[in-house]
């Protein structure tokens, strides 16, 4: 989910799977990963590919709040059965006119998951004559 980076702006009421700019505003990503199981998802991460499928130099992890230690290593790197978390990205400005897919992909133990939202970016063109 992504939504426009503005005062006052909430994840849960504003973000949407697609949505189209201007070039210069920038977006939020906004992050959720769920375990709708009956068991705990263990070791959970969540990867954002920054826009750019293939490109794995660019990608980035994403801090999720909510997590928990259900298997007791320590870490609260897991998820509870019924459970969500959160996170959200960095503002990401936007300059040229484009049709940007990010693909965020949540792991955990035995378990894949990802999800896609899409910013298009428009640029306003001027031309001039005499």
């Amino acid at each position: 989910l992504v939504m426009l980076d503005e005062p006052g702006a909430d994840c849960a009421v504003d973000a949407v799977d697609e949505l189209t700019i201007v070039a210069g505003e920038s977006v939020i990503y906004c992050y959720t990963v769920a375990n709708p199981g009956n068991a705990p998802a263990i070791d959970v991460s969540l990867t954002d590919d920054n826009g750019t499928p293939g490109e794995p130099g660019d990608d980035f992890a994403v801090a999720l709040t909510g997590l928990t230690d259900e298997d007791g290593d320590g870490t609260a790197d897991d998820l509870a059965p019924g459970a969500s978390a959160s996170g959200v990205s960095a503002p990401k400005s936007f300059t040229q006119a484009a049709t940007v897919t990010n693909i965020a992909t949540a792991t955990a133990v035995g378990e894949e998951a990802s999800d896609t939202a899409t910013v298009t970016v428009t640029r306003p063109g001027l031309t001039t004559s005499r």
